[in-house]
């Protein structure tokens, strides 16, 4: 089930604003061409297509969720595509549930697909639970135009061991584990925990191979990074800079919070880090832009 909190919000703030200035600078690239070719979309957490919300409203997520409407009428973009995508799921007015806990949540890839029904996506999905894996490969089945596959755990996933994002075509990777933990910290069998040694092997040679992608040589990339109920986030923020550092790869940060979790202070947390794109990638800040969002 989606948590039904500010961190959902957070994710899809954050990717749709990134991901629309990639699909932005893929067009103008291949404005010449009739289409743009496929950008890859590499999601190790995917969720079902939709899901039902989980949280009675922590944090404020109906509230947030209530001014879609006069957000959409601004333009707002991330607005625009949650409405529609839940007309597209209900049916247009009156058919959409009126409380936002009432309606199923959409995963990343539907809402990319909302968002840009015409970019061609090469989409490699995953999910640990049987069921919602089906449901993913039903809904993977009816999309065109492009490539979507899905997979179990993405550890052992075909998709990615030794599958490199290609150099030729954008990549963007969604990564939204519960949290992002120090390696002393992961907790074994507990899917949810990317530890960071686990970050380096998924971005190295064996895997995705993104590390030595080169601005200006290789076609643009991103890789978005979410980590929830943060204690430590100064911690966490410093391991994911010391994972990309040396790399040509920008990193951008934004946390939301501080909330109260039992006795403990925690943030949501994201990082966005982009290769081949000028930054910063939402004006004024990343920051600034999910701050002047939420008010």
């Amino acid at each position: 089930m989606a948590k039904g909190n500010i961190g959902n919000l957070l994710q899809h703030f954050v990717g749709l604003n990134c991901i629309e200035r990639l699909v932005r600078d893929w067009e103008y690239t291949n404005s010449y061409k009739e289409s743009p070719e496929p950008i890859d979309y590499i999601d190790c957490y995917s969720m079902a297509p939709w899901e039902p919300v989980e949280g009675r409203n922590p944090q404020g997520f109906v509230q947030q969720i209530n001014t879609f409407p006069q957000k959409a009428a601004g333009g707002d973009m991330v607005a625009c595509t949650f409405i529609k995508a839940w007309n597209q799921q209900y049916g247009v007015g009156a058919n959409v549930p009126g409380s936002p806990r009432d309606r199923d949540y959409p995963n990343t890839a539907v809402l990319l697909k909302t968002a840009f029904p015409d970019q061609a996506w090469n989409m490699r999905l995953h999910d640990i639970d049987p069921m919602k894996r089906a449901q993913l490969s039903a809904w993977a089945r009816a999309q065109a135009p492009g490539t979507y596959e899905v997979e179990g755990a993405w550890r052992e996933s075909g998709l990615i061991r030794r599958r490199p994002a290609s150099s030729d075509h954008p990549v963007v990777v969604m990564l939204d584990p519960y949290q992002l933990v120090q390696d002393d910290h992961a907790k074994d069998g507990e899917t949810g925990y990317l530890s960071e040694q686990e970050l380096v092997f998924l971005l190295g040679r064996h895997m995705l191979d993104l590390l030595p992608r080169q601005s200006g040589k290789d076609a643009p990339g991103l890789i978005l990074l979410f980590s929830y109920a943060d204690s430590d986030p100064d911690q966490t923020d410093n391991l994911v800079r010391s994972v990309l550092s040396n790399t040509e790869w920008h990193v951008e940060q934004v946390r939301a919070g501080p909330y109260r979790v039992h006795t403990n202070s925690t943030f949501h947390q994201g990082w966005v880090a982009s290769c081949g794109l000028p930054t910063p990638l939402v004006a004024p800040s990343l920051q600034g832009a999910w701050d002047s969002w939420l008010m």
